[in-house]
């Protein structure tokens, strides 16, 4: 299944190709980068962050198809996950590694309104396969996810980035030019706490 995705304005539109729950990753993080970075988007502090609903999938599946020019980036620290906005209204689209020899991407299912619109087309993601990194949490009533469930989830998303890796997706990604040099360098940046 292919769905469309979209920055809140509109200004920047894509595609996410051959969504099959096998081939991805669901999960909601809670750390206090994913955090951080959100309330630094939305200019807001909020008390009890939801978490962030992101669905891991490979690169070379992720086709820009007006507006790149408005794509960001920023990182939190030197070496965790480069993170692509749209600068002209702050959503938050997609993570990926500094790395860009390895195939990885994280999607931010608020920018994808069909998924947000139709309980149907969660079925091309499938369900949360974990919540991690809940001591981030500012939640006192989370849903549980046990240790099983966390490594099952990343059991299942070692077997994708293998896959993603022999066919060589790394260079299939819309954030590396022909000669496998990013597009966008990720703005260093402070958040508070």
């Amino acid at each position: 299944m292919d769905l469309k995705f979209q920055c809140k304005c509109g200004q920047v539109t894509g595609t996410l190709k051959n969504l099959k729950p096998s081939g991805v990753n669901r999960v909601v993080c809670y750390c206090r980068f994913c955090q951080a970075y959100e309330q630094h988007l939305s200019g807001a502090k909020q008390k009890d962050q939801p978490g962030s609903d992101l669905f891991q999938m490979s690169p070379r599946d992720i086709q820009f198809e007006q507006g790149f020019e408005w794509v960001h980036a920023i990182k939190l620290t030197d070496k965790g996950p480069l993170r692509y906005y749209a600068k002209c209204c702050n959503t938050p689209l997609v993570n990926g590694l500094q790395n860009m020899k390895v195939p990885f991407t994280g999607v931010a299912i608020d920018c994808v309104p069909q998924l947000l619109e139709e309980s149907q087309s969660l079925l091309s993601i499938g369900p949360i396969r974990a919540r991690v990194n809940t001591h981030g949490a500012q939640q006192k009533a989370l849903p549980k996810s046990d240790n099983a469930s966390k490594y099952r989830m990343f059991a299942h998303l070692a077997r994708l980035m293998f896959g993603w890796w022999l066919r060589g997706d790394a260079k299939r990604s819309p954030f590396i030019n022909a000669q496998g040099q990013p597009v966008l360098v990720g703005e260093r940046i402070r958040l508070e706490p």
